[in-house]
């Protein structure tokens, strides 16, 4: 992320556990902004988010933000909200198909990790270290499954 946190926070009390400072100027690419920072709070949760809105662009491959979607959808969190709200809604629909193949429990796994970046509270959204372990995690968890997917391609 390139928000200046360092800067903005290296000094500020930690409240609720959490380092947040406030601004009067926002900057970024809209479809990767946090809740939090429209209203001012900059706090290093704000990459967390936008990690979220990047792993939605790997599962999906669709842009973060597009005008070309109803307006009320443009950017891609409030899209995929909206959809996994609806009764017919099948997360496999909206799989980037030159993503290649990959086991579905890893494809969902990795959607969860996204969820928990966009948690809309920041005091709720975990950190990146805790994102990290979560990757770490889905990383040995594929391996196995590939293996086990080769395995049984092999036998059939």
């Amino acid at each position: 992320g390139d928000f200046g946190l360092v800067r903005a926070i290296g000094h500020q009390p930690a409240s609720h556990g959490i380092r947040q400072s406030q601004t009067a100027r926002i900057v970024g690419t809209s479809g990767y902004i946090a809740p939090e920072y429209y209203r001012g709070v900059i706090t290093t949760k704000l990459d967390t988010y936008a990690f979220g809105v990047v792993l939605l662009e790997i599962l999906t491959g669709l842009p973060s933000y597009d005008p070309k979607r109803n307006q009320e959808y443009s950017d891609l969190v409030t899209f995929i909200e909206t959809m996994t709200r609806r009764k017919d809604f099948l997360l496999v629909q909206y799989v980037d198909s030159l993503a290649g193949d990959w086991p579905s429990r890893s494809f969902f796994k990795l959607f969860s990790i996204a969820q928990r970046c966009l948690t809309e509270s920041h005091f709720d959204r975990p950190g990146m270290n805790e994102i990290y372990v979560l990757l770490e995690e889905l990383s040995l968890l594929s391996g196995q499954l590939f293996a086990e997917e080769n395995k049984t391609k092999k036998k059939t």
